[in-house]
């Protein structure tokens, strides 16, 4: 992950995310806040966990996905799709809109 992280950081800023909001959950490649400013600079938005809601992808760690964290169990709650954060940056990287469900825990 932490590869796939380096290399979507290099990227030039695109539009690829434009449309989606993320939140983040778990020990991920890097501190939340810098994949917050990757997915700003890429056309994304995020959300913090009072705005998830129906649409907001939550990106979380494998760990937190077994450990039904708060934040998981809430995006269950909500119907929202929890995926890893490959997702985001194979999106990035390729510049080609990937199938969520893919991804998805």
């Amino acid at each position: 992950m932490k590869k796939l992280y380096a290399t979507a950081t290099k990227m030039p800023a695109t539009k690829i995310l434009t449309g989606l909001t993320f939140h983040l959950a778990g020990k991920l490649a890097d501190k939340h806040s810098e994949i917050y400013n990757l997915i700003i600079k890429h056309g994304g938005k995020t959300a913090t966990q009072q705005q998830m809601y129906i649409g907001v992808n939550l990106i979380a760690s494998p760990s937190e996905v077994e450990a039904l964290s708060t934040k998981v169990s809430y995006a269950e709650s909500v119907q929202s799709p929890i995926v890893s954060e490959d997702f985001l940056y194979d999106r990035i990287i390729t510049q080609q809109k990937k199938d969520i469900s893919e991804y998805a825990f």
